[in-house]
C-alpha cells in the first residue's frame, strides 16, 4: 500500500492495524492495489506503506489538535536536502489539495486557481506528480505576489478551523448553531475571523460536551 495523504478523522475511527482507535483526530490515508482506502496513524502506516511519509500531504498541520506531540514543523533549515526535497512535495500537493478540493468543496471564495486545476486533473490519476510540476506549485505557494490569505500555513489553517467548527455543530442544535454558522460564513467569504471572534469561539468551544472541542487550541490567521 502507498499513503496518499494525512487527514482529519473522528478519534473513534478505527486504524488499519487491530482496529486501534485514531484518538489524535488524524489519519494517514493508505492505498491498496484495488483502490481501497484505509485509516491509520503514523506508526502504522510506516509498517504497512512503501511511502516517505515526509512526502505525503498533510492537512493537519494547524495546530488546532489535542496536543502538540505531531506538530509539522514547515521549516526546511535542520533538513538535509534529501528531506528538503520530500517536504516541498507535501508542501506542494497539500497547497493543491486546499486550493482545489478541501476548501473548493467547502465553498471558501475564490479559492480555485487556474494554473493549479490542470495539476489537480493530473493528480487525481495517480495521486501523485511530476517533479516539473510539485516545483512548479511549490513557486507558486512561495510567490511574494501571493495573497497572503492563500498562504499555505493560512489556508491550513483555515481548513482546520472549519473542521473543528463542523465538528462542533453536530454537538449542537439548530439555535445554538447560529453564531458558529456566521463564523464558518465569515471565515468562507475572508478566509480568516477577528481576534473578538475567535475568542467567542474559544468560550463556545469550552462548554461544548465533546473533548476534541474543548482541547482545541485555536491560534490566530496568517493574514
Amino acid at each position: 500500500m502507498r499513503a496518499i495523504k494525512r487527514d482529519f478523522v473522528n478519534p473513534d475511527t478505527p486504524s488499519y492495524c487491530d482496529n486501534r482507535k485514531l484518538t489524535s483526530g488524524k489519519a494517514y490515508f493508505l492505498l491498496d492495489d484495488a483502490g481501497r482506502i484505509f485509516k491509520a496513524g503514523e506508526q502504522c502506516a510506516k509498517q504497512h506503506s512503501q511511502t516517505d511519509l515526509s512526502s505525503v500531504p498533510d492537512l493537519t498541520t494547524s495546530l488546532l489538535v489535542n496536543s502538540t506531540k505531531d506538530k509539522h514543523d514547515y521549516s526546511s533549515s535542520r533538513l538535509n536536502s534529501k528531506q528538503q526535497k520530500l517536504d516541498k512535495k507535501s508542501q506542494a500537493l497539500t497547497y493543491l489539495l486546499l486550493r482545489e478540493e478541501k476548501l473548493k468543496e467547502l465553498g471558501f471564495e475564490n479559492i480555485s486557481y487556474n494554473t493549479l486545476q490542470s495539476y489537480y486533473q493530473e493528480y487525481k490519476n495517480n495521486y501523485d506528480l511530476s517533479e516539473e510540476a510539485i516545483n512548479h506549485i511549490y513557486n507558486i505557494l512561495n510567490s511574494p505576489n501571493i495573497p497572503k490569505k492563500f498562504s499555505l500555513l493560512n489556508l491550513s489553517t483555515c481548513y482546520a478551523y472549519y473542521y473543528k467548527m463542523e465538528k462542533a455543530l453536530q454537538c449542537l442544535n439548530q439555535e445554538q448553531s447560529v453564531y458558529i454558522d456566521s463564523l464558518l460564513k465569515y471565515l468562507k467569504k475572508d478566509y480568516s475571523l477577528t481576534k473578538p471572534q475567535i475568542d467567542g469561539l474559544a468560550k463556545w468551544f469550552e462548554h461544548i460536551n465533546c473533548k476534541e472541542i474543548k482541547e482545541a487550541k485555536l491560534k490566530n490567521f496568517y493574514v
